[in-house]
């Protein structure tokens, strides 16, 4: 064989298996995406109400029945739902519809208990907690999202309690004509987040104690029988651009140890609408231990209410 001949079935062979692996490679890659998609896509949905082949009764049942990132879907053709509702694992609850898919709590208990990290709650009408009870309790829970639900007529609507951080509650319209209701209660709990909230007709709209770093952001406080935002023993919650409006007995209110700020510092107010346009610093009394008069500033009050919705 002459060597031009052994030249061009070695260039002919370098050829072919080069074409071979250009062409097999993307397949390599292309069997490897699949399974990280098929992996990433393992959660299941499980279904409460409507009229599917296996779908639960209860949201309680598919709660149980739930793995840890599943997602129960509640239809709003069997509501309402008569149920006092644990949630210990995380996993998503989503109702069809704010409006009608509605989660009473028969004055029993409070209606939803929240003991998992990483709970996600929307979509939902909950009321009829008991008295002194909750609508959602979240307890030792951190990294929850609270969003998009209507929640009415419990004493705390919502109450965040017992060393629950980073919790988001957004979107919510929260009303209770219960006498000392509150909307938002927070105690010993942590860097929260409350934005875009619709707070009215509680006792006292926004409750804190015990608790630092919250931030309370754009939310629409209004028509609550004594406070609109009051916080005890709390430090370096930031309260910014809120509409405090018609509140019967003052806006906010505060009270603090001050043996306690040198390690936290005091609390911000800042750009927040008081009812009226205001050019000056709006001042806001509180108590030092209880007993001193005091004030504190918002120092940029907002000149026209914030659009929340």
């Amino acid at each position: 064989m002459s060597r031009s001949t052994r030249c061009t079935k070695s260039i002919t062979l370098l050829v072919i298996a080069i074409f071979i692996t250009v062409c097999l490679f993307p397949l390599v890659v292309g069997a490897s995406v699949e399974k990280t998609t098929k992996n990433a896509s393992l959660r299941d949905t499980l279904y409460v109400g409507g009229s599917g082949p296996g779908n639960y009764t209860t949201i309680q049942e598919a709660i149980d029945d739930a793995n840890r990132g599943d997602a129960v879907f509640v239809f709003n053709d069997s509501s309402p739902y008569n149920e006092n509702i644990i949630i210990n694992k995380s996993i998503n609850l989503i109702g069809e519809d704010r409006d009608t898919t509605v989660i009473d709590g028969n004055s029993d208990e409070d209606v939803i208990t929240i003991s998992a990290d990483w709970v996600n709650i929307s979509g939902f009408t909950i009321f009829n907690g008991s008295y002194s009870h909750s609508g959602i309790l979240l307890m030792n829970s951190s990294n929850c999202i609270i969003e998009e639900n209507m929640i009415i007529e419990n004493e705390y609507n919502i109450y965040i309690k017992e060393n629950s951080c980073n919790n988001l509650i957004s979107k919510n319209v929260i009303i209770s004509s219960i006498w000392q209701a509150t909307g938002i209660g927070i105690a010993y709990s942590n860097n929260n987040v409350i934005s875009w909230n619709v707070v009215k007709e509680s006792w006292v709209g926004i409750a804190i104690g015990n608790s630092v770093k919250n931030e309370i952001y754009r939310n629409n406080i209004t028509q609550c029988d004594q406070f609109g935002l009051a916080l005890y023993h709390s430090f370096s919650n930031i309260i910014s651009q809120n509409n405090f409006i018609n509140n019967e007995l003052v806006d906010a209110f505060w009270v603090i140890a001050l043996s306690l700020y040198p390690k936290f510092g005091f609390n911000k107010w800042m750009g927040n609408y008081w009812s009226r346009s205001r050019v000056l610093p709006k001042p806001i009394f509180g108590f030092l231990l209880f007993y001193i008069p005091w004030l504190t500033f918002d120092f940029h009050p907002a000149l026209e209410p914030y659009d929340i919705s």
